[in-house]
């Protein structure tokens, strides 16, 4: 069928960049939080293709340059794979870093 066309919506592309964040080792998403009342992931779908903004959590140890490259490329092959869409952009921001807790040294 020739006539018509087919739209992504915004949920669609936060979707596949939370499974990316989940298939990429060391990252976590960042809540919204009590205060902060942007989401942790945002889309925007447009003709020309998709931008999206991330905040994720990186784990302590882990070397952050790399786990974001790593991210970005899974969840924008993930995105063209599925949708055929072009990622105009694709950004990460860490927002935060995981730091393991230890137990408290007793005085």
């Amino acid at each position: 069928m020739e006539n018509g066309k087919v739209v992504f919506s915004e949920d669609v592309m936060i979707s596949l960049v939370k499974k990316a964040i989940a298939e990429t080792e060391g990252v976590t998403t960042v809540s919204g939080g009590l205060f902060n009342k942007k989401p942790a992931i945002r889309a925007v779908v447009e003709d020309a293709g998709v931008s999206v903004s991330a905040s994720v959590c990186v784990e302590y140890g882990k070397h952050i340059p790399d786990v974001v490259l790593g991210l970005q490329q899974k969840a924008a092959g993930m995105i063209t794979d599925m949708t055929g869409l072009t990622v105009l952009e694709l950004n990460i921001v860490v927002a935060d870093v995981a730091i393991p807790k230890t137990e408290e040294v007793a005085e």
